[in-house]
């Protein structure tokens, strides 16, 4: 399988990346903005059935993303959750780009990272314990986040914002093989409350 960045192409099967001319390109530049704090959310299933590790944030100069968007670690200060790549196989990735107010734009990245057996496995932990026993591992990242005294009316210019999902990771269960489908996401974020307001999920029909 192949996922399409760009000019560039990523091979799932063997994880390397050539140019739109064919040519083998080695990443080895980490995605950065200038003073940027880099921030990830994930996800992960949980095959051991005690209800986690679910979803969660995290933010630091620990993130290490190289320029293609595949996430490679996650280290945590206040050791809420770290993450590395080990061996796995990323199982899907893309790229994108935010319009900020100044005209630049900020480069994002999604993906999953999947562990098939003993030879190819990630490593992951949830609040300084012990290894999870997760089967994918989905991330978004962005190379700088958003002040949290920026995200009020004042600062943003209006009260609320509604937000629909354009793109994302296939939906996953703690089966190796199961995929899913989402239709569409829709969320309205009340920022003079930091408040997430409301919320629409519109899954495919069986």
């Amino acid at each position: 399988m192949v996922a399409q960045l760009g000019d560039e192409r990523l091979n799932l099967d063997n994880q390397t990346i050539t140019s739109s001319t064919g040519e083998r390109i080695d990443v080895a530049e980490t995605l950065v903005w200038q003073g940027g704090t880099p921030v990830v959310a994930g996800s992960a299933d949980d095959r051991s059935d005690k209800g986690g590790p679910g979803a969660g944030i995290e933010s630091g100069q620990a993130i290490q993303v190289d320029s293609a968007g595949r996430l490679l670690t996650v280290g945590s200060d206040d050791n809420r959750l770290a993450f590395t790549h080990g061996t796995a196989l990323l199982a899907e990735i893309r790229r994108g780009s935010l319009a900020l107010a100044n005209g630049e734009r900020m480069p994002v990245a999604w993906g999953r990272w999947r562990n098939l057996g003993e030879d190819q496995r990630f490593t992951l932990v949830d609040d300084d314990q012990s290894p999870l026993d997760a089967t994918h591992f989905h991330y978004a990242i962005a190379p700088a986040m958003t002040p949290l005294a920026n995200l009020n009316p004042a600062a943003l210019g209006f009260a609320a914002g509604r937000y629909q999902l354009l793109e994302g990771t296939t939906p996953t269960t703690e089966l190796a093989e199961a995929r899913g489908s989402l239709n569409s996401l829709a969320i309205l974020m009340d920022f003079s409350r930091l408040q997430l307001h409301t919320g629409k999920v519109v899954l495919p029909k069986v």
